[in-house]
Order: C-alpha cells, then structure tokens, then sequence
C-alpha cells in the first residue's frame, strides 16, 4: 500500500500526533511488511513525545496481526530501526516490537477493545481459499459462506475488535456492496449499527 494511501487514511480516521493517540488501541489485522505499521508509529511515537510518556506506556497502543514469518521478520526489522533512529534504546526497542507483532491469523483472534482497526485486508477469492480454512470460518463467522472472498472475514472480525465508538478503515474492493457473497456482510453492518 503506498504511503499516502495510508497517511490519507490515518488522516480521515482521526490518528494524528496532536491527539492523545498514545491511549489508542489500534489493530493492523494484515501488516505484511509493516506498510501501515510503518506510517503509524512515527505518529505515535511523536504523541508521546509531545506528552514526555516513556516509551514502555506504548506497549498496548498497537498489534499487527499476519501469518507470513517472512513478512513479519521484514516488518520487525524495519520497524527496529526505526525505533533506533528515533532514540529508542535497544532493549526497549526490541520489547516493542516484540510485543507489536503477532504472528498469528486475525480472523482467529478474539478482540473487543480496538479504538481503529486500520489496514489492507488479504483479497482472496472464494475458490483460492483452501477447504478446509473455508469450512473452518464458516463455523466461526456470521458473514462467511462457501463463496465468500476472504477480505469479508477480516471485515467481521475487524468490526467485532472495536470498541464503543471505535474505528474500521480498509483499503479494498467494494465487490461486497453489490454482489451475493457481501449480503450477509450487509446485514451483519445493519443488524449492529456499525
């Protein structure tokens, strides 16, 4: 995802600097290599800058969720650096980003405190998906069907994360709005006032 894509988004939900985002909890359900993780801690790390919160009170502010060791060790070592270049010390340094990245699969994870859920959710067709990974969210998800692009699961799950008020900003096809595989996606929004 390009960095002004992301700036724009983090933008319009409210996350800048000058707000006390350091109380935030934010959930990147997909971080790959750490896009959006990438944009979103300059920004928290100058929250707490501008409010002299030691570094340790940022342990709870953000997770990014992915199944993709290869992905995540790219984003850690990234966001490492970053983190050093900012004067993070090294223990600390390494605490955070231990502590920022799960690998772990999102739809799987059971949150219900998230002030943003923020990010680019997987866009995988129905028929790409393996059998078993379908059967198994459509035990778990209101939304999921055996014709479901897996972005619809990332969806629920997001929706589910938020706290009263909280946020869900994604950057993906708008096919769900239209097509069959979105209606019951539709009706979950509907039946729950998001």
């Amino acid at each position: 995802t390009r960095k002004w894509i992301v700036d724009f988004m983090l933008d319009i939900c409210g996350y800048t600097s000058d707000r006390d985002i350091c109380a935030w909890k934010v959930i990147e359900p997909s971080c790959g290599t750490g896009s959006f993780m990438l944009r979103i801690i300059p920004r928290l790390l100058a929250a707490a800058k501008k409010r002299h919160l030691a570094w340790d009170c940022l342990e709870n502010s953000l997770r990014g969720y992915d199944t993709d060791a290869a992905a995540l060790h790219v984003a850690r070592e990234a966001t490492r650096k970053l983190l050093r270049a900012s004067g993070v010390d090294g223990d600390m340094a390494k605490r955070l980003v231990d502590t920022w990245y799960v690998q772990r699969d999102f739809v799987e994870t059971n949150i219900s405190d998230a002030d943003l859920v923020i990010g680019n959710p997987p866009c995988i067709r129905a028929t790409d998906i393996a059998m078993e990974n379908r059967n198994r969210f459509m035990e778990s998800l209101e939304t999921f069907t055996r014709g479901t692009d897996i972005y619809i699961a990332f969806f629920e799950k997001g929706l589910k994360s938020l706290d009263t008020g909280g946020k869900l900003c994604f950057i993906c096809s708008d096919r769900w709005r239209r097509n069959q595989f979105g209606a019951r996606l539709r009706d979950f929004i509907k039946r729950h006032h998001f």
